[in-house]
């Protein structure tokens, strides 16, 4: 399990997917989690408090970013969109 910690906006939890190799304080390397490296993410919202899991099959061949919906989107679409709600448990 990969652990992050964020902050939304009160409606829309940004989760990063990577991680980065750092040399002398410069970013050397960039890596994407897939599912052939990780089996969850797991996300601490400060603004929340609350804890969210993401199945790795969700990051397919190595997502740069997971958005998870707070609120619904202004115009009403719900096709792609990933509510919070539905990843509060394992």
């Amino acid at each position: 399990m990969q652990v992050k910690h964020t902050r939304s906006d009160g409606a829309l939890i940004e989760i990063m997917c990577r991680s980065h190799a750092l040399t002398g304080g410069r970013v050397r390397t960039t890596k994407r989690y897939t599912a052939a490296t990780i089996d969850w993410l797991a996300a601490y919202d400060v603004t929340t408090e609350c804890c969210y899991y993401v199945p790795a099959a969700l990051l397919g061949e190595g997502r740069a970013q997971i958005n998870l919906r707070l609120t619904p989107t202004r115009n009403h679409q719900v096709r792609g969109i990933w509510m919070a709600a539905d990843f509060l448990e394992l």
